[in-house]
């Protein structure tokens, strides 16, 4: 099941990538968005824009684009995180690549910099090699799908969601996913069953691999969305399709894109 979908999402890359040049005079091959709730040092470097999630309710309006144009669900901040720069990107936005990252979290591409976090003083000092838009774009030719060095759990992620946030939520979206893909609901139930996880909703994939992972997770969130009460609670256990997101995204990379089809990359963090 999993060769048979991957195969067809491969398939279509070179007909998406010949359109969309036909169509857009300015083609971008990778555009990198970079998340921001709050005001903080902005990169400008080539291939990257920052993007302010939640504009439509912020009681400060930050100097870059936001996620409250066109199609997009920019009110839903407080409950979906970053998720809602990433809607508005799928339905916005075209290029070959698009991929994700945070005001104080990036890839780090180019440098032999060991520690994860840093100060904002040596970010912007090396931040032209750390942020190679070069180097990804090298990687996205030999592999689809770039994303975090995985964390290796103590237990399953079933159990590393109930330990931080309310169990019932997870068995929701369990549910969910076995009626929505009862015919591998074998290969979801291994996966929830997995020690490893993938932090931070941030990648780098190609937009049809993009696309079909953004129906696959908004058709089960927003049906979770009808299901879990998450204005009630505070704001942090609030965020709590942020949260599913992230062991949604691990189970969907599992299940849905080779292993041999990734690049696992390490992550910098700068000091606030």
């Amino acid at each position: 099941m999993k060769k048979s979908i991957f195969t067809a999402l491969k398939n279509n890359l070179s007909t998406f990538s010949s359109v969309f040049q036909q169509e857009n005079t300015e083609h971008d091959n990778i555009k990198l968005f970079v998340s921001h709730h709050k005001p903080f040092h902005q990169i400008d470097l080539p291939g990257y824009t920052p993007i302010q999630v939640g504009k439509e309710k912020a009681t400060h309006q930050l100097n870059m684009i936001g996620d409250n144009t066109g199609d997009h669900i920019s009110s839903l901040n407080p409950y979906f995180c970053e998720l809602t720069a990433q809607y508005w990107v799928w339905k916005n936005v075209r290029a070959d690549h698009v991929g994700f990252c945070h005001y104080r979290r990036f890839f780090n591409i180019g440098s032999r910099i060991t520690p994860n976090q840093i100060s904002l003083s040596t970010f912007q000092k090396k931040q032209s090699i750390l942020l190679n838009i070069q180097r990804i774009s090298e990687l996205t030719k030999h592999f689809d799908c770039l994303l975090p060095q995985k964390t290796k759990l103590p237990g399953t992620i079933r159990e590393n969601y109930s330990l931080y946030h309310d169990p019932s939520d997870f068995l929701i979206t369990e549910k969910i996913l076995k009626r929505r893909h009862p015919e591998i609901w074998p290969q979801i139930d291994q996966a929830l069953n997995s020690k490893i996880f993938y932090h931070g909703n941030m990648f780098v994939l190609p937009f049809p691999i993009f696309d079909h992972y953004m129906t696959w997770l908004f058709d089960i969130l927003f049906e979770a969305q009808t299901l879990i009460d998450s204005e009630s609670r505070d704001p942090y256990q609030a965020r709590v399709f942020g949260f599913l997101s992230e062991r949604l995204w691990t189970i969907y990379r599992l299940l849905y894109i080779p292993k041999n089809r990734c690049k696992e990359l390490k992550v910098v963090m700068i000091k606030e």
